[in-house]
């Protein structure tokens, strides 16, 4: 599932890097196509024990929530813009 905010955060990323938003676009396709995948570089976040990062470049990433076996992608973005969403939740 992909929260309507992290809609908005992907097409906010696209209008700025179109390069980054495709890999983004391309990363979710291939998270929802099978989120085991060694490559997808996904883990859990330190801090909570239902969020997870999917990463998407060094610099970009998607935070997702994990909960009776579903994820639900919330946020898309930049490292820093990243961490200040997981503050603000």
């Amino acid at each position: 599932e992909v929260a309507g905010g992290c809609e908005k955060d992907l097409l906010r990323l696209e209008r700025r890097d179109p390069a980054i938003g495709e890999l983004a676009r391309q990363r979710i396709s291939d998270f929802r196509a099978g989120w085991g995948q060694p490559g997808l570089r996904l883990h859990r976040m330190e801090s909570t024990k239902d969020l997870w990062s999917l990463s998407v470049s060094l610099d970009v990433r998607i935070i997702a929530h994990h909960a009776s076996g579903v994820f639900t992608l919330c946020f898309v973005g930049h490292h820093p813009e990243a961490d200040r969403w997981l503050k603000r939740r």
